[in-house]
């Protein structure tokens, strides 16, 4: 965990530094961001993640374009779909971590993180956290897609692309 925060602020210095002081014709991409972050996070794989009483773990990170691919599995798929389906605005708890969090994982960068949860028998979930995760109006519900398609018929492709649904 050292190692990431290290390796995120010595870029986020890069970053800023370049283009003011260096006659550097380098910039750090979104993409760049997006390798950076998914490398960081590989090598503490297999890796749990608890909320509340719901648990994931994430076996596999990849970086595709700007967007890191977590793979996660449970064994509490219905209550995470329960959980996850009760929310239009973000909890009050994850609100308030929301800018700091994004910051940190390169969100405002252009960044995006696409959680993918796979149980046995049941619709893979995934969830899309981009830089409108923060926004005042920010329902939660537009980035769950339950087999491929969030509640507005929005499709998510494996790499992470958006389409609408035609409707006609």
């Amino acid at each position: 965990m050292r190692v990431w925060i290290w390796m995120v602020l010595c870029c986020g210095w890069v970053y800023a530094q370049t283009p003011q002081k260096n006659s550097l014709s380098f910039a750090l991409t979104p993409e760049m961001y997006a390798s950076l972050m998914a490398q960081s996070v590989q090598g503490s794989l297999p890796q749990t993640f608890k909320y509340e009483t719901i648990e994931l773990l994430v076996q596999k990170v990849y970086s595709k374009q700007n967007r890191v691919h977590l793979e996660a599995t449970t064994k509490q798929y219905d209550a995470l779909l329960k959980e996850l389906k009760k929310h239009t605005v973000l909890p009050a708890k994850v609100k308030k971590e929301c800018k700091e969090f994004s910051s940190l994982v390169m969100v405002s960068q252009g960044v995006e993180y696409i959680l993918h949860i796979n149980a046995k028998e049941k619709k893979p979930l995934e969830i899309l956290y981009d830089k409108e995760a923060c926004l005042e109006h920010f329902n939660p519900q537009e980035k769950l897609f339950i087999g491929g398609y969030n509640k507005k018929g929005v499709f998510l492709n494996a790499n992470g692309d958006k389409k609408r649904l035609a409707t006609h």
